[in-house]
C-alpha cells in the first residue's frame, strides 16, 4: 500500500493541533501590539479608536449643521460659506455613522475613516491657503485638522491590518 493511501495515525492528527496553535498564536502575535500593562489586539484598539474618532465628528459635525457662531466664523474666515458648512458638518456625521456601523462591517469603517481623512486634509489645504499656520492668532485652528487627520489616519491604518 502507498504511503499516501495508509490510515492517518491519531499521532499525526496531535500533531496538526500543534501546528495550528503554534500558527494562531503567531497570527495573534502578529496582529496585537504591546502597552505598559501588556498586549491588547490590534482590532480592539482598532475599535475603540473608531468610537473616539466618531465622537469628535459627530460633535464636530453637528455644530457645523447647526451653524453655531464659533465654528462658523472661522470657516467664513477661510472662505467656507454656510452651505458648504452644512455639507461638511453632514459628511462628518455620514463618517460618524460609518465609523460605529464598521464595528460590524470593517469595509464600512475603512471607508468612512478614509473619507474622513480625505475631508480633513482638504481642511489642512484651506488654513495653507489661508496662511493659518504663519498667524499665532489662527495657528491653533490650523493645527487641530493636522492632529485629527493624522488620528483618522492611524485609524484607518488600523482598520486595514485587521481587516
Amino acid at each position: 500500500m502507498a504511503a499516501w493511501a495508509r490510515p492517518r495515525s491519531s499521532s499525526i492528527s496531535s500533531d496538526l493541533a500543534t501546528i495550528d496553535t503554534a500558527r494562531l498564536s503567531r497570527w495573534s502575535a502578529e496582529r496585537s501590539f504591546s502597552l505598559v500593562g501588556g498586549v491588547v489586539p490590534m482590532s480592539l484598539a482598532a475599535s475603540v479608536l473608531s468610537v473616539l474618532v466618531a465622537l469628535v465628528f459627530l460633535l464636530a459635525g453637528a455644530q457645523k449643521v447647526l451653524l453655531r457662531r464659533s465654528v462658523t466664523a472661522n470657516l467664513l474666515r477661510l472662505g467656507v460659506g454656510p452651505a458648504l458648512t452644512r455639507l461638511i458638518g453632514a459628511l462628518e456625521i455620514a463618517g460618524t455613522f460609518g465609523l460605529v456601523a464598521g464595528l460590524w462591517l470593517r469595509p464600512l469603517a475603512i471607508a468612512a475613516a478614509t473619507g474622513l481623512t480625505l475631508l480633513l486634509i482638504g481642511a489642512v489645504g484651506y488654513h495653507l491657503r489661508a496662511r493659518d499656520f504663519t498667524h499665532r492668532r489662527h495657528r491653533s485652528h490650523a493645527v487641530a485638522p493636522v492632529l485629527l487627520a493624522a488620528l483618522t489616519a492611524t485609524t484607518t491604518a488600523l482598520l486595514l491590518a485587521t481587516s
